[in-house]
């Protein structure tokens, strides 16, 4: 019980069954009557001693505010931390909460009992409400946890209610969903978004809370870190259930029994209190001293005039490969409720799962589920028969081997929200009508195996049949390793470290950061030694670093520039400048810090002695002052000596306007702007991330592919020393992206040089803009878009984003931030009400949108462009979780077949996406058709963001992290 009543009257009550069709409350006499404010209680073996201990979830809002920006409270001594009481054995229990290590506070909201590291010990994941952070507690084996969520998820729901865990993608580790309050639509979400609270959020952080957003997460198993932590990707937006609104019980199961999870999800609320038209206007009234005071009889009328969240509850069907459609309407989920609870079971033991709803104000929906009879699936249900102390098994695993497949579950009951689902297991088998084997292992470690079970058919699994021989190895098998982490004893120390900037204040409606690019990292032997040395560029007021190896391989570290500096380094080259022989050092300035036109954002240009000393040289650039981002050479008029193009990033606070690229001619060691003689257009050709010199068509001279931010992927080809803008002859136009990065390599093996891009990926709000943009089609009605144009007549052009949502393209800013941006619309759209309804074209005159400049997305995906056929061929699905940014093209295995390390992750967006940050480096194995297969377990783990990689000859990787440390990888 919980609630704001005294502390008798909140006792827990516990029910014992008499056996003759009575129960007897007997809380108190077991030791359970606890008074905290408990919403959930779940049983389970903590210690593997045969009985059942309990663990009360807790939620208190006693504390005035909730959401208020304090410490942590991590002592147990708040009202709202959870309870763990031990089974004693003797039909008692006691309180071991602070002894075991349950000790920090929550609003807890829902808790699953997992063995989330497959270690065979029960593990704790609980979703918290409000600030407070969601926990993990590891099974220390001994009767303690360790409270490990920082470690596995880099951000979790903010409001989050309940929530599951099971295998979504059947690779044998359990993933885990949690449900939040971002609606679907773009009214709901109009009407509960206020603006973008970049200060609230860096004041959360440095208080010590974990990153958290406003929507459903569903965090997917990784594996293991080298310390034995399980560590997750939230793949949420990319799946695309991340938006439910007010959602409480997700449950992970197979409703059409074709041998994929899928996702149940109940919503609805009684008073929409989270509407911005009411907390602005109307909610004062509410204000009380205490959360606990009652409300007067004019408050609650007030609250009575509030219209409720009177939805449709959520079905997602798993199609696999981490694919889920929104079988809502089509499965029969299309009335209205204010729903909460949800349990599944076999109501009517046809061999599919039915459905039991509870709602608000209306009688509980029982969904009969009729998905046997329409797919002729297979299925296999399993009744346990465990120890006395646990007859029901729970925690027992099970793993179905069929077809050369393996489905495998963890039988627990309590799941979703104050709900307990059928204590037999039903496991859908698709089209297979045979078995290979069943494998169980019980809560003790005992386990069995039994061969070919028929399908169709209920088996009792019977504890006593277990042997307690050793358990089989893992079921979750890893690859060896092929890297290990090399930083401790090289004497590479480095990390780049970000002055805390926020775009955001300058120009309200950016969807990221600029000022966090950087470093940029380059690589060459700079003294002639024989051996690899490097530089790494520092942030602003950071200098960079060179590093030269010596012969006993460790490195010793000389910064570039002494005294203040105020250059965000960018991009980075080696080079030999001035034909000496010798690696000079080319540095890009970038950024957003500066207003346009500072000197800060001029390049630099290091000529080096011979011996690895370096020395500016003030006039051998242009006194160009873009914001830059990449540098790259080549001989590209064949006079026999090095050129540049220098990518041009951003016209400074004046996103999305393009920054001024350079095609540089060598002039005996001097560089000299030539782009509007010799590449026409090459200029302002986009936000530019990224280049590479490249002779495309084999006719011996060097052409040029530019990638950026809403731009194409860019094709030049070099005729006779002119660049020329052959995009369109490419058929390359509808391959607008976000693209962060391009390498070159023949990837199918037929003797011509391809492209494999980075790009931006499928896992956020900004990719999920269109039903059907983002894969490389192409709409008008669907896809990301953005209008940049005078709207206000001040004499600067600002930036709107669209996207579709229901087939009209909207804003998809919230009010307040384009309220900042453009207060003149204020006038027009007083109220959230009106702005929730109004499209872009409801916003600006037709006559205003055609004269706006405007780009929309047609692909987000990162992958391959084969040479001659030009078509992008998308990287494996766990490459676009999260932008790709460092792309290093290798041999990884030596087979003659070149295959790829990536890094990505990015940190800037705004809030109400948060940070893009699903990835965690990835090896991929070229299959020598310019295909690509993921090897997991590789030991190349990189869960920062990772902008540039390169590899020494000696064997060593680089991965350079912005806002981070330098790692360095050793191949096995």
């Amino acid at each position: 019980f919980a609630g704001p009543h005294s502390a008798e009257k909140r006792a827990n009550e516990l029910y014992i069954n008499e056996g003759n069709n009575r129960f007897t409350e007997q809380a108190a006499k077991y030791g359970l009557a606890d008074t905290g404010h408990t919403v959930q209680a779940v049983f389970f073996d903590v210690d593997r001693d045969g009985d059942l201990d309990a663990y009360l979830l807790t939620n208190s809002t006693d504390e005035l505010g909730p959401n208020i920006i304090r410490p942590k409270r991590i002592q147990g001594e708040m009202a709202n931390t959870d309870r763990l009481y031990r089974n004693n054995g003797d039909g008692s229990f006691t309180n071991i909460s602070r002894e075991a290590g349950i000790l920090k506070e929550g609003y807890g909201l829902g808790v699953a009992v997992v063995d989330i590291n497959m270690d065979g010990w029960p593990d704790i994941f609980v979703s918290n409400d409000y600030l407070s952070n969601d926990l993990l507690y590891i099974n220390n084996k001994n009767g303690t946890f360790t409270e490990q969520a920082s470690a596995a998820f880099k951000h979790t729901s903010y409001s989050a209610m309940g929530n599951d865990a099971g295998d979504i993608n059947n690779d044998g580790w359990p993933d885990l969903v949690e449900v939040d309050m971002l609606p679907p639509d773009n009214y709901r979400q109009k009407l509960m978004l206020g603006g973008t609270n970049h200060d609230r959020y860096r004041s959360e952080i440095q208080v010590g809370y974990d990153p958290q957003f406003m929507r459903n997460s569903l965090h997917l198993h990784r594996g293991l870190t080298g310390q034995q932590l399980p560590y997750f990707s939230e793949i949420g937006q990319y799946v695309g259930i991340a938006a439910t609104d007010w959602s409480w019980s997700p449950l992970l199961a197979d409703f059409d029994n074709d041998g994929f999870r899928d996702l149940f999800i109940s919503n609805g609320y009684p008073r929409d209190i989270t509407n911005r038209d009411f907390i602005t206007y109307q909610s004062q009234g509410l204000a009380r001293a205490h959360p606990s005071q009652p409300l007067t009889a004019q408050q609650f009328a007030t609250l009575q005039k509030l219209e409720g969240a009177y939805l449709n509850n959520f079905m997602y069907r798993n199609n696999g490969q981490l694919q889920f459609t929104d079988a809502s309407a089509s499965w029969g989920f299309g009335e209205d409720a204010y729903s909460t609870g949800a349990a599944y079971a076999d109501l009517d033991n046809d061999g599919d799962l039915d459905l039991v709803v509870v709602n608000t104000g209306k009688p509980a929906f029982i969904y009969k589920n009729n998905r046997n009879e329409q797919s002729g699936n297979h299925f296999i249900r399993f009744r346990l028969n465990g120890k006395p102390g646990n007859r029901d098994g729970l925690g027992t695993k099970i793993w179905v081997y069929f077809n050369g497949q393996v489905l495998y579950q963890e039988h627990q009951v309590v799941r979703g929200y104050q709900s307990s689902v059928d204590n037999r297991i039903t496991m859908g088998l698709g089209t297979a009508s045979a078995i290979d084997s069943v494998l169980v292992q019980w809560p003790d470690g005992n386990w069995q195996r039994v061969l070919q079970p028929l399908p169709g058919k209920e088996l009792v699994l019977d504890y006593q049949a277990a042997g307690t021989e050793k358990f089989p190895a893992n079921q979750v098998l890893a690859n060896k390793p092929l890297f290990q982490l090399y930083n401790e004893g090289t004497g590479i120390d480095f990390r780049h470290k970000e002055t805390p900037y926020t775009d955001f204040n300058i120009q309200p409606l950016l969807p990221h950061k600029f000022s966090m690019g950087g470093p940029g990292l380059a690589i060459a032997d700079l003294n002639g030694d024989g051996r690899t040395d490097f530089f790494i560029g520092g942030a602003y007021s950071q200098s960079g670093e060179l590093f030269f190896q010596q012969a006993n391989g460790r490195f010793l570290k000389r910064p570039l520039e002494t005294g203040k500096k105020n250059q965000e380094d960018m991009g980075a080259l080696f080079f030999d400048a001035d034909g000496d022989g010798d690696h000079d050092l080319y540095v890009v300035s970038g950024g957003n810090e500066f207003q346009e036109g500072s000197v800060y954002y001029r390049d630099r240009l290091y000529l080096n002695n011979g011996k690895g000393g370096f020395q500016w040289a003030a006039d051998a650039l242009p006194a160009t002052t873009a914001s830059g981002s990449c540098v790259v050479a080549t001989d590209f008029d064949k006079d026999g000596d090095l050129d540049l193009f220098v990518g041009g990033r951003l016209r400074p606070q004046h996103y999305p306007e393009a920054g001024q690229s350079q095609l540089l001619e060598n002039t005996g060691g001097k560089f000299v702007d030539i782009t509007e003689k010799n590449a026409a257009g090459l200029a302002m050709v986009g936000l530019v991330n990224d280049a590479v010199w490249v002779d495309l068509n084999q006719d011996g001279w060097m052409d040029l592919v530019v990638v950026g931010e809403w731009m194409p992927v860019s094709v030049w080809l070099n005729e006779a020393g002119k660049l020329v803008n052959k995009t369109s002859a490419f058929g390359l136009d509808k391959t607008v992206g976000w693209w962060n990065s391009v390498k070159t390599g023949d990837f199918n093996g037929d003797g011509r040089i391809d492209l494999v891009l980075g790009n931006h990926g499928l896992n956020s709000r900004y990719a999920a803009a269109g039903a059907s943009a983002g894969t490389g089609q192409d709409s008008a009605t669907t896809g990301l878009g953005i209008y940049w144009y005078d709207f206000a007549n001040v004499g600067n052009r600002n930036a709107v984003l669209t996207y579709t949502n229901g087939g009209e393209r909207y804003p998809i800013h919230p009010r307040d931030d384009l309220m900042l941006q453009l207060p003149g619309l204020r006038k027009k759209f007083p109220l959230y009400t009106d702005y929730a309804k109004a499209r872009i074209n409801d916003l600006f005159s037709p006559e205003l949108l055609k004269k706006a400049a405007y780009r929309q997305i047609n692909e987000w995906q990162s992958g391959v462009l084969l040479n001659g056929e030009w078509k992008l061929h998308a990287l494996p699905v766990q490459a676009q979780f999260s932008p790709v940014f460092g792309i290093l093209v290798k041999d990884i295995d030596k087979d003659g077949i070149a295959d790829l390390l990536l890094t990505g992750n990015d940190n800037s967006y705004e809030v109400i996406n948060g940070a893009v940050d699903a990835g965690y480096g990835l090896v991929l194995k070229g299959k020598g058709d310019g295909r690509f297969n993921v090897l997991e377990g590789t030991g190349f783990f990189v869960p920062g963001n990772g902008k540039q990689i390169g590899t020494l000859k000696e064997g060593l990787v680089l991965v350079a992290e912005n806002d981070g440390p330098l790692g360095v990888w050793k191949e096995k």
